[in-house]
């Protein structure tokens, strides 16, 4: 039975290794496209990085989100802007428990919500 719990840690770990390596080359793909680009297309690469590191639990912080959401709204681009608003919400409700934040971050984003 000690065997197989070994066995079984041995070969998952880097398996799980191997997908974090995975999520960080994807991330830093994505942030050279956004160092290179502007405005509008800056906008679709931030908001796919956002995107795919809220589904991926790859968020140390929310200033992704945050850079997200001011060149958005910038651009005019609201419903992208409120999509991205509700996911840093959420992030810091349900990963850092941070509730006064997300409320005052909803209160600062009101008037164009």
């Amino acid at each position: 039975m000690k065997y197989r719990v070994f066995l079984m840690a041995f070969f998952c770990i880097p398996v799980l290794m191997a997908q974090e390596k995975e999520g960080d080359a994807i991330s830093q793909q994505l942030l050279e496209k956004i160092t290179h680009s502007e405005k509008a297309e800056k906008l679709t690469w931030l908001d796919s990085l956002a995107s795919y590191s809220y589904r991926n639990n790859l968020l140390s912080n929310d200033s992704i989100f945050t850079e997200t959401i001011v060149l958005a709204v910038s651009l005019d681009s609201i419903e992208l802007a409120g999509r991205q608003l509700s996911n840093q919400i959420n992030f810091l409700n349900n990963y850092h428990g941070k509730f006064d934040a997300s409320i005052a971050l909803h209160e600062k984003h009101q008037a164009w919500i």
